[in-house]
């Protein structure tokens, strides 16, 4: 009974800090950003429930994630931030599974692999609409700073979702 009690209150804070990030990335009456700077808060919960768990509940967990950020995000693609949140998070989940330990060290890396691979997608598929020299200029304006932004929030994010694993699902 209390193996299930424990899944069950890890999986209602995982949701209740989901729903923080959610609220805090989404809201549109104040704003994080930071000059152009954006930071991806889903892609950085996505990135560090990666690292604790095993490939099928970070994949699991990323399909539901980047379906509420592409049904919250206009103007994007959607299935866009599904399919990428799923790549990201079994490429997470198998790094540090295989590579890399499982530290805050490595939490900082695959926070600037990961949100450098999100963002250099999401220009992929954005700079056809803007033009080439509005495109370099929305890459090193917005979404350099955005990579190193998303990265520390990684690691801000790392030590609760760290202390979730430790504490309900031992």
């Amino acid at each position: 009974m209390s193996n299930r009690k424990n899944t069950i209150l890890f999986y209602l804070y995982l949701g209740l800090i989901a729903l923080v990030l959610f609220i805090l990335q989404y809201n549109s009456a104040f704003s994080i950003s930071i000059g152009s700077a954006n930071a991806m808060l889903m892609l950085s919960l996505c990135v560090c429930f990666s690292m604790f768990a095993d490939e099928l509940h970070s994949v699991c967990f990323a399909l539901v994630i980047g379906s509420i950020t592409d049904g919250a995000a206009s103007g994007t693609n959607f299935i866009f931030n599904t399919v990428t949140f799923l790549l990201i998070s079994l490429a997470v989940s198998l790094i540090v599974k295989f590579l890399f330990n499982n530290n805050y060290r490595s939490s900082l890396a695959l926070g600037i692999i990961m949100s450098g691979i999100y963002y250099i997608l999401r220009f992929t598929f954005c700079a056809p609409k803007t033009g080439l020299a509005n495109s370099t200029r929305l890459f090193l304006g917005s979404y350099l700073p955005s990579i190193i932004y998303t990265a520390i929030t990684v690691i801000l994010l790392y030590f609760p979702i760290k202390h979730l694993f430790i504490k309900y699902k031992q």
